[in-house]
């Protein structure tokens, strides 16, 4: 596939998106069709099975594609602090909050998420930051499935109001939590 072709499915993905997103702030999604989709993208179905096996696949795509693109933020700091990823955690889904709401309302944001498991054994590992002190796959895997799911519920929380409060409020009430937990004795 040349860079042309590419760049016409990267473009019909964005459009079929869209279009989901758009369907799903008065619909069902188990009520959405593919024509449906293809429609509101103003694609063939052909086209919308050349990007996607399903609409199901539409959302997983905009999971890995989210979390790619929050990686390479973080990758891009040298050495952060776990409350430094943590800000721009928050920061990165207050900026996508109409989405998230949207997923929230259609009980979806999770579903998004859950299939991100499979990566982030690797993203930790890769990230490689001084206060990773978790060696251990089991260990790894354990940490990885309590920070994805805590941290999935307190954006849902924190996100599916009408105004959330902003993006340091949040980061705040969590770092006072963590440090708080730390005093605990073991």
């Amino acid at each position: 596939m040349d860079t042309n072709e590419r760049n016409v499915t990267n473009e019909n993905k964005q459009r079929i998106l869209k279009a989901l997103l758009e369907l799903l702030k008065s619909k069902a999604f188990s009520k959405i069709t593919i024509s449906e989709i293809s429609k509101n993208a103003q694609i063939s179905k052909r086209t919308f099975y050349r990007a996607f096996h399903s609409k199901e696949e539409v959302l997983t795509n905009y999971g890995n594609e989210t979390f790619d693109q929050y990686i390479k933020i973080i990758q891009k700091i040298k050495n952060p602090t776990f409350f430094q990823v943590i800000n721009i955690l928050f920061n990165f889904w207050y900026r996508r909050r109409k989405i998230v709401r949207i997923l929230i309302d259609q009980h979806l944001f999770s579903l998004v998420f859950e299939q991100l498991e499979g990566k982030l054994m690797d993203t930790y590992l890769s990230l490689n930051f001084s206060w990773h002190n978790v060696t251990s796959d089991d260990q790894i895997n354990m940490l990885m499935q309590f920070m994805l799911g805590g941290i999935t519920k307190i954006i849902q929380n924190w996100l599916k109001v009408t105004n959330p409060v902003s993006p340091v409020v949040i980061t705040t009430r969590f770092q006072k939590i963590i440090k708080d937990i730390q005093i605990l004795p073991l």
